[in-house]
């Protein structure tokens, strides 16, 4: 209700993060809805829970999202698409490493490198030679069951996995700033 009616677009931001983290599967097309909602930030939230919620469904909504001018939505749904967890989202993926916007660009070869265990340079041809190889056998990794047989073994906590439920894109530097 206060995601789809709510006055306030900050209201309607935090109800669609708070979705995405319950994974509530019938909220998906209110989720969908909110896609157009006239805020970035409620749009952007809402692809984000999206693809936290991994339901099929989702699917269209964040493809058709990708070919907004905005690229911040753009950016939500490579989010969204990213964390979905869909074979046919990773050819999505790829195109987006050549969007316009710089920071669109490597949230998506960003997610490729976390979706892959690849760390293929930004290069789309190297993307789509490495999807073309592999897209019959590509199998997305359990990372909470390698979560799990990581404590149980003693290592360390990725320094991915610390930020992944988190409503953050990290993204590492070379130079360490």
């Amino acid at each position: 209700d206060r995601l789809t009616h709510d006055a306030d677009a900050t209201v309607r931001e935090e109800a669609a993060a708070t979705l995405g983290k319950r994974r509530l599967a019938e909220a998906v097309p209110a989720l969908v809805e909110a896609l157009r909602d006239k805020q970035w930030e409620v749009s952007v939230a809402a692809a984000v829970s999206l693809g936290r919620i991994r339901d099929a469904r989702a699917f269209p909504a964040l493809v058709q999202l990708l070919g907004e001018k905005d690229w911040r939505r753009r950016g939500g749904a490579v989010v969204g698409l990213g964390w979905i967890r869909q074979k046919d989202a990773i050819p999505r993926l790829i195109d987006m490493t050549r969007d316009k916007e710089p920071v669109v660009a490597r949230t998506a070869v960003e997610f490729l490198r976390y979706i892959s265990g690849e760390k293929l340079d930004e290069n789309v041809k190297s993307w789509r030679e490495w999807w073309e190889k592999w897209e019959t056998k590509f199998v997305f990794r359990d990372r909470d069951a390698d979560a799990k047989d990581a404590k149980k073994y003693g290592y360390a906590e990725q320094p991915r996995k610390v930020y992944e439920d988190m409503d953050i894109v990290v993204l590492l530097t070379r130079g360490g700033g």
